[in-house]
């Protein structure tokens, strides 16, 4: 795990929206941590990284000594992830490239932007997401091979629409 490598607990990194998609931004970092109690694991620390447009600043997880909510610049922070995990964001782009796992979070939304056995639409399939990423190392080198092959068939062009052809690839995996 890469936050081993600085001696620090397991990094989950969450990536918010500038606009909240049906709310669900806002309410993602605790449902997190409550996917996180569902595990009973206590080495797993959040880091909660707002979008320069998000206007929340998340007041009620300063309770929480596991958690931080960061601004600054994303790269700092996904290089120490162990996971991202967002709503919908191209993020996972970026974790695609520094070969992070990512897990797309909605109820009600259409994981577009990820494949859908990495998809979580609720706190049960979100804890049994993170807790194979964190305790299974093939699981890990599957899920990256699968997302990998995302980035490097559809955004190999410099032309601005990279995200729609992933979408549009997976949009037809998930169809399978």
């Amino acid at each position: 795990m890469k936050s081993e490598l600085i001696g620090i607990k397991k990094n989950i990194l969450v990536a918010t929206q500038g606009l909240p998609i049906e709310r669900i931004s806002i309410k993602l970092p605790l449902i997190i941590k409550k996917a996180i109690d569902r595990l009973g694991r206590k080495d797993i620390f959040i880091t909660i990284k707002r979008h320069p447009g998000e206007k929340n600043k998340f007041p009620e997880l300063k309770k929480f000594k596991h958690m931080q909510v960061v601004n600054g610049n994303l790269y700092d922070h996904l290089l120490l992830a162990d996971i991202l995990i967002t709503v919908c964001s191209t993020t996972i782009l970026e974790a695609n490239a520094l070969d992070c796992p990512y897990i797309t979070f909605g109820p009600n939304i259409d994981p577009t932007y990820s494949q859908k056995e990495y998809h979580a639409k609720n706190e049960k399939e979100l804890a049994k997401l993170i807790d194979s990423i964190l305790s299974n190392p093939p699981f890990v080198k599957q899920m990256i091979k699968d997302q990998r092959k995302i980035f490097e068939n559809q955004c190999y062009k410099f032309d601005g629409k990279s995200s729609e052809r992933a979408a549009e690839v997976i949009k037809a995996q998930n169809l399978k």
